[in-house]
Parts: structure tokens; sequence; C-alpha cells
């Protein structure tokens, strides 16, 4: 049965692209947004960096050698360059794209 309230969270898979070819998946765990809080959220992108952008959306990964935190976010998105956009995708993906089959 659908619920009338999603989750507070839910996890998904993201693949981190890997210099040289390949890719490595961890497991995110993101907070869930209503339209309405998508919105205030998406309206005020401009005026944050990355880092802050995910750390509102992130609650936490596994299959990571750090524990999560925003330090520890920061590290990975300086490490691999291509995780910022990974993640960003990931998120709304997950929330705006339906998965339905017609």
């Amino acid at each position: 049965m659908l619920a009338k309230q999603p989750k507070a969270t839910f996890k998904a898979d993201v693949e981190i692209s890997i210099a040289g070819g390949g890719v490595e998946i961890i497991k995110v765990e993101y907070r869930y947004f209503t339209r309405k809080q998508m919105a205030a959220w998406a309206a005020d992108l401009s005026k944050k960096t990355p880092l802050e952008c995910l750390t509102e959306v992130m609650v936490g990964w596994s299959d990571y050698e750090e524990a999560y935190s925003p330090a520890a976010l920061e590290e990975m998105l300086d490490n691999y360059p291509t995780s910022e956009r990974e993640l960003f995708n990931v998120f709304r993906r997950e929330l705006l794209e339906s998965k339905a089959k017609n």
C-alpha cells in the first residue's frame, strides 16, 4: 500500500567514476524532499557551494573507505571531481523521474 507520507530518507546506489576507467558503487542515504521542499531548495542552489548543497540532501553512505561527514564528502569531491555531478544526478533522478513502465 502506498504510504500517505514517504519515509524521511531513502537510499540509492551511486556510481562514482574512477579516472582511467571504471566505476565504484557507493550506497548513499538522501533526505526525502516533497515537491515544495525541492523547489525551495533548488531556488537557493546558486547561492551555495556544491558541498553545501550536497550536505543538505545527504545523510550518510556506505561502501566508502571513510564514515560520512561533511569533511569526508569534501575530500571525496576533491579526489573524485565527477562525484559532485554523480551524487546530484542520482538524488534528482530518484525524486523526480518516474520508474513506472508505460
